[in-house]
């Protein structure tokens, strides 16, 4: 006979802390009117390229992160976790974001802590600037997604060699895994080459073997959505008179990571006159997670939205983990 069993508070409450304590996560919209994402049998690489081109009308994936603060007391035969908020914001111009779920994923490549200024403007004025964003500029290959086999490949394979061609930049390199009918199920960047552009489209053809070929768009590169908050002192007269904190750790970074503040940013905020330089500064450390990529959570809007006007749409989660069991 099978009956009903708990998990004991202290046993769930750890197994909670373990997974989520100290974990970031991405919320991302998904355009996918008319799909039902369904546990066990929808491939999450398959949902998430349904996502919106980053950068179309402003759209930006948000990154959350548990702390330990964040689990809270078992309640009613589970662990919940605080609630959190992604505010996706349209930018006000012409194109829109357009979504049906919205997804909460796992999220890599998280900026952890700053490295020291390297370059700095000629001179600043003295204050606190919050929110700036940072720019990168080696166009190196970070995530790709859309996957879309036009010839099988060998199948059932795990880290087989590929060839990278087209879109703006060169160099990168991966292998794949595929599935039983020769479809590729992820795409395992090597490396990141150089000069490729968001929103890139590649081709990856197999070494050896069928040979299959397989397109891909290109999501990420270089990391993006890192906010740093940068106070100057001293009028800015030393690279150390510029002191940097992160606001939002963005994804898709790597340790030792060049970024810079432009110019024309720091202009803007009335940080210093404008062509007295751009600020750079490394990624000292980052948040990796061999998860990243994989669905957490998804939920369907009651309809299909067009976010547009500069308007936000803002979803809160509220997690719990409940200890049921059968024996």
């Amino acid at each position: 006979m099978t009956i009903a069993a708990k998990v004991s508070s202290t046993e769930l409450r750890e197994q909670v802390t373990a997974r989520f304590s100290g974990k970031y996560l991405e919320g991302r919209l998904i355009d996918a009117t008319g799909t039902s994402y369904i546990p066990g049998t929808t491939e999450d690489y398959v949902f998430l390229g349904f996502e919106p081109a980053l950068g179309t009308g402003g759209y930006k994936r948000q990154v959350i992160k548990y702390e330990p603060a964040d689990i809270l007391v078992y309640s009613d035969d589970g662990v919940p976790l605080n609630r959190k908020a992604t505010i996706f914001a349209h930018d006000g111009g012409g194109t829109t974001i357009d979504f049906s779920h919205v997804a909460l994923v796992w999220s890599g490549g998280n900026a952890a802590t700053l490295g020291a200024v390297t370059a700095a403007p000629s001179a600043g004025v003295d204050g606190t600037y919050t929110n700036i964003p940072v720019t990168t500029l080696g166009g190196e290959l970070r995530e790709v997604g859309g996957f879309n086999t036009t010839t099988p490949f060998t199948a059932s394979q795990t880290g087989a060699a590929v060839t990278i061609s087209g879109g703006s930049g060169t160099g990168a390199t991966a292998t794949v895994d595929t599935n039983s009918t020769g479809d590729v199920i992820a795409i395992n960047l090597t490396g990141g080459g150089s000069n490729y552009v968001a929103g890139d489209s590649i081709t990856i053809t197999e070494v050896g073997g069928t040979p299959g070929v397989a397109t891909a768009n290109v999501l990420v590169v270089d990391g993006d959505n890192l906010l740093v908050d940068l106070t100057i002192s001293n009028s800015g007269a030393a690279t150390t008179d510029y002191a940097l904190t992160i606001a939002a750790p963005g994804y898709g970074f790597e340790d030792g990571d060049t970024v810079t503040i432009l110019d024309g940013t720091l202009a803007g905020l009335g940080a210093i006159t404008g062509g007295a330089g751009d600020l750079v500064f490394t990624v000292a450390t980052t948040a990796q997670n061999a998860d990243a990529g994989n669905i957490v959570s998804v939920a369907e809007t009651a309809s299909a939205v067009v976010l547009n006007g500069g308007n936000e749409a803002v979803f809160y989660w509220d997690l719990k983990q409940f200890g049921f069991y059968s024996v």
